[in-house]
């Protein structure tokens, strides 16, 4: 193997919604899982992760119009700041045995690429992660145009670093059925419960299209 390809958020990054800061869901009066669901509805999301929708007051108006009630038009500014920050603050806040992972890798030999599903909130204030120099090549949805699990994302991936999609290791948590997408393109597959495991039946799933399960993200070292 040449290149480790990771997935970004809940892989490398934790954007956490449970916290003592003023966030979407509760600016809303709903629950962590009741926001996800809305503001990850096909009907909103995808145009935002292909890059179709870039306005990002527009995008929050979007999601809050699935909503069974009406949200204030004065609220949208803020849900759209509280985003930011919850986004920003796991951009920038990564953890330390993360990065002095990525960086053994990076000394070994290894090329270090991202494919990330993101809309343009999402990578607002990427250029000033630590994660940004460690990476040889980075491809977010909301750019390329394409998003997981489509095989030409991860092809687009190997491409751009000069390698086959069989020389990669491809790194995430499972979501947006990464890990069929990138098997299917010809990557080795590991599944990471660094930050979350799923619930049952949707962790069986994921696992069958894992090929190796780590919890661990230090043991990615054992795989070169």
């Amino acid at each position: 193997m040449k290149a480790f390809v990771f997935d970004l958020f809940w892989t490398l990054i934790k954007p956490e919604l449970q916290t003592d800061k003023p966030t979407e869901n509760k600016i809303v009066g709903l629950s962590v899982q009741e926001w996800f669901e809305i503001s990850e509805d096909h009907r909103v999301a995808d145009d935002r992760y292909l890059g179709k929708d870039r306005n990002e007051l527009e995008m929050i108006r979007k999601i809050v119009k699935l909503l069974p009630f009406e949200v204030p038009e004065e609220k949208i500014p803020l849900i759209l700041e509280a985003r930011y920050e919850r986004i920003r603050d796991a951009i920038i806040k990564v953890k330390p045995e993360i990065l002095s992972t990525l960086r053994k890798l990076k000394t070994a030999g290894y090329k270090l690429a991202i494919i990330s599903n993101a809309d343009t909130i999402d990578i607002h204030y990427w250029h000033q992660s630590p994660l940004k120099e460690l990476f040889d090549e980075v491809i977010f949805s909301c750019d390329a145009g394409i998003i997981k699990p489509d095989e030409k994302i991860y092809r687009l991936a190997a491409e751009k670093l000069g390698i086959s999609t069989n020389e990669c290791f491809y790194i995430g948590d499972g979501g947006s059925n990464e890990l069929e997408g990138a098997r299917k393109s010809g990557m080795k597959t590991i599944l990471t419960e660094y930050f979350s495991v799923k619930d049952e039946p949707r962790r069986t799933k994921i696992k069958n299209d894992a090929d190796y399960i780590i919890s661990d993200f230090k043991k990615l070292m054992e795989f070169i």
